[in-house]
């Protein structure tokens, strides 16, 4: 399942794995290993990609699956955004996305 995140991860947000070998400081082949499950990381490898990342080391291994439906950087974004907001303003988001789904449909 790790593996299978890490590439879901990293296609999601438009990344090739020369930018990910680039910042975890090893070889296109070492992390393309990572991807395709023929090498084992360490823990504080895996918390650096899950800090590149901004998600958990949970989520990474499989045992979370909230954070799934990010993306793109778009819909991270506004994620954080309506995280920041009051829940009178989460309320209105809410109504608005409510009525523009139903616009389109």
């Amino acid at each position: 399942m790790l593996y299978k995140n890490l590439r879901f991860l990293r296609e999601s947000r438009g990344l090739k794995q020369e930018n990910l070998a680039m910042f975890l400081n090893v070889t296109r082949a070492s992390y393309s290993a990572y991807e395709t499950d023929k090498r084992q990381m360490s823990h504080d490898f895996l918390c650096k990609i899950a800090d590149f990342y901004g998600v958990s080391t949970d989520f990474i291994l499989g045992r979370d699956r909230s954070g799934m439906f990010i993306c793109d950087n778009d819909e991270r974004v506004l994620v954080e955004k309506f995280r920041d907001i009051d829940k009178r303003a989460k309320e209105t988001v809410c109504c608005v996305l409510d009525f523009e789904f139903n616009r389109t449909k």
